[in-house]
């Protein structure tokens, strides 16, 4: 559908009579479902029991922390804790999803990271486009489909920016995090705008602790990267929790201009106000600075291509400012007889400014001055009903959201608001034993357009430990207002008129095997993507290489295989995953991406010491076939199509150590041990051979 810029600005009077039925159904919801659970919990809610001793016994909760029945003073007497237990789940997209589907908290105390992005390279068909420095915009893509068809959520909330549809992955502060739920790729639609490609969906930690905790980290490595990141949680009553923290990663410089200074503050308030009703709040802050060195130029020789003093950068001025702010409200409640049965609703806030800057001073060595400044200002905002609930065999979730997406100011775009309307269902059954099988589907309606998009999926159980499973979806990806609006030299266009959505046809099946020593999985993927949005290869540099983007007639194909193995034996465990895929469009296979990446390692995990010593430590390593590979454009934080550069073939090798022993845990990555050259995107150097260090410390009262 073609139409003009200002017919895409949805006024907020017309935004408003679209909110106001989603706003009466909810309190109409309100009212008649939460009352009688509000209700009920003021007469079944259990009161403190005071008893003259200064016994109690200590369980963990699900961040492996202390809690419960602990002794406090009230009136010179002791009284015995009891928590009000909190609803599991608050916050999940999917309470069905399967452990594979899920790296928990124990899984991450015991993986090496620096943000989200390290993490989600622990699922098999994840590939990072890593520039090599932190606080860097790093492309992640899954399965062939990059960041702008991935949907990053938290507590099953879109963090992707309304401009871009993209999200920074070393904005979310990884202790925030209590597990990571990666929702299986045909049924990624279901949760969110433009999330053909992948679903992720980071859950927070909700603590319950008659004492103070206090959690450290610290971390410090090479090219002055340190991380401190400090929380303080407790429960102010039996029922309400209150968690705060501030974190501050700073990076550099290594090669000029490229710095990374940040600051995030965060609060979470847990009211439980009985174990059928949580109310939840959170507030996220985030300000950074970032240099954009834009990687060294063509012009820099070969020999000189790692060298920090002798390179030659795109940019030695440019920079970023990011100010962030990300606000939920959520409600759960158990509204049903069955526990399981969840129902969760939540409003949200975020709003995002990004501050570009390239300005180039006066010298008397040097006349020569510039200075762009470009300033993109969003906000968006709703309301989210999800509801798990169990039918005659049926798992049944159904959903509905109505979000305002907004671009409020920006310095290459008009004014762009819009309003999205939601609905979706999945309905997941057990016909016979050792078969599953699911069907959903999800409805999106934006300025008059609908959209449909459904798929299953299906599991079934050939003998014990051994399963195969498959699915299917078509779904569809919309043109982000900066693929439809930005035009000026950075960004540039093909297409007079707005881009049609994408349309995507994908079909998976595979094999798993698993057992007490073997765990094996192995997935054939085929995705035909219909009117693909695609960035085209350009010599202009600007000075950040020209993005010039286009709508395609051929489709684009990408199939592949992905494959991961677990050995375990005593105490020793062997893993590994890799991948193998191919993009074709045209009758032309594309370079884009290696068509060979693997990784894997050799580790002793267990522990010592009469189990005083949890340790974890050994080699692990990585490689990727010779492409071509992805530039970025860090003003517009856009991939193109590599011009001039090759990526070669790479493999590297680092030494990790993980020891966890009382409160306390240590973890030593010897980084690149043969001290080894290579680049992942052109042209940013990973790092050298380095050692980084990190401690977490938990205190208690």
């Amino acid at each position: 559908m073609i139409m003009n810029r200002k017919t895409r600005v949805v006024r907020g009077s017309t935004f408003l009579q679209r909110f106001k039925p989603f706003l009466y159904v909810c309190t109409v919801f309100v009212c008649v479902c939460f009352a009688p659970v509000i209700l009920q919990a003021q007469v079944e809610s259990p009161s403190p029991v005071r008893q003259d001793t200064t016994i109690y016994t200590d369980s963990l909760n699900a961040s492996g922390l202390p809690f419960s029945a602990q002794p406090d003073s009230v009136g010179g007497k002791d009284t015995l804790y009891i928590p009000i237990p909190p609803i599991p789940n608050i916050g999940s997209v999917d309470p069905l999803l399967l452990p594979r589907n899920i790296l928990n908290d124990t899984q991450i105390t015991f993986t090496d990271y620096k943000h989200v992005g390290n993490m989600l390279s622990a699922f098999p068909g994840v590939y990072l486009r890593d520039l090599g420095y932190h606080g860097a915009f790093n492309g992640l893509v899954m399965d062939g489909v990059d960041s702008r068809a991935i949907n990053i959520m938290s507590d099953g909330i879109s963090l992707n920016d309304p401009m871009t549809g993209m999200y920074d992955l070393s904005l979310y502060q990884t202790e925030m995090i209590d597990r990571i739920e990666v929702v299986p790729t045909t049924r990624a639609f279901l949760y969110g705008l433009n999330s053909t490609g992948g679903a992720v969906n980071a859950i927070t930690k909700s603590y319950q602790t008659g004492k103070p905790i206090t959690r450290i980290r610290f971390v410090q490595a090479g090219h002055a990267y340190t991380m401190f990141d400090g929380l303080i949680s407790q429960d102010v009553r039996r029922d309400l929790n209150v968690t705060l923290g501030v974190a501050h990663p700073a990076f550099g410089p290594w090669y000029r201009n490229n710095t990374y200074d940040a600051w995030n503050g965060r609060a979470k308030i847990r009211y439980n106000i009985s174990d059928k009703l949580n109310i939840m709040f959170s507030d996220v802050y985030t300000q950074t600075r970032q240099g954009l060195n834009g990687g060294e130029d063509t012009a820099t020789v070969v020999t000189n291509r790692y060298s920090i003093s002798l390179d030659s950068l795109l940019s030695e001025y440019a920079y970023e400012k990011i100010t962030r702010n990300d606000m939920q409200l959520t409600v759960g409640a158990r509204i049903f007889s069955d526990s399981t049965e969840l129902t969760s609703l939540t409003f949200y806030h975020s709003s995002n400014l990004r501050e570009f800057r390239n300005e180039k001073p006066y010298s008397p060595f040097d006349t020569v001055t510039y200075s762009v400044q470009q300033d993109h200002r969003t906000q968006w905002y709703g309301g989210k009903l999800t509801q798990h609930f169990s039918l005659i065999g049926n798992q049944i979730d159904i959903g509905g959201e109505i979000q305002s997406r907004c671009v409020l100011a920006s310095s290459v775009m008009n004014q762009q608001r819009a309003t999205y309307t939601s609905v979706w269902g999945k309905d997941e059954i057990h016909p016979i034993p050792g078969l599953s099988v699911a069907g959903y589907a999800r409805i999106d309606d934006h300025e008059s357009v609908h959209h449909l998009s459904f798929g299953a999926d299906g599991a079934f159980a050939v003998r014990s430990g051994i399963e195969v499973f498959g699915g299917f979806s078509h779904a569809y990806r919309n043109a982000t207002p900066a693929e439809n609006n930005w035009r000026d030299s950075v960004v540039t266009s093909l297409n007079s008129s707005f881009y049609e959505a994408e349309t995507h046809n994908l079909a998976e099946a595979g094999i798993r095997f698993n057992n007490d020593m073997l765990h094996l999985s192995v997935k054939f993927f085929k995705r035909m993507i219909d009117n693909p949005i695609m960035t085209i290869q350009s010599s202009m540099f600007n000075p950040f290489p020209q993005v010039v983007l286009g709508a395609s007639t051929d489709r684009l194909d990408i199939q592949g295989v992905d494959g991961n193995v677990d050995i375990r034996f005593g105490s020793f465990i062997a893993e590994g995953a890799l991948q193998y895929i191919q993009m074709k469009q045209g009758g032309a296979t594309l370079s884009q991406l290696p068509s060979v990446v693997g990784s894997g390692g050799f580790y002793f995990w267990d522990t010592l010491f009469h189990a005083n010593l949890y340790m974890k430590t050994g080699l692990r390593g990585r490689f990727y076939t010779a492409h071509d590979g992805m530039m970025i454009n860090q003003q517009a934080q856009m991939f193109t199509p590599s011009y001039f550069w090759n990526i070669k073939a790479a493999g590297t090798a680092d030494f990790v150590l993980f020891a966890h022993f009382g409160d306390a845990q240590i973890h030593l990555i010897w980084e690149n041990l043969m001290n080894l050259h290579y680049v992942v995107v052109p042209f940013f150097p990973m790092p050298d051979r380095q050692v980084r260090f990190g401690l977490n410390w938990v205190f208690l009262n």
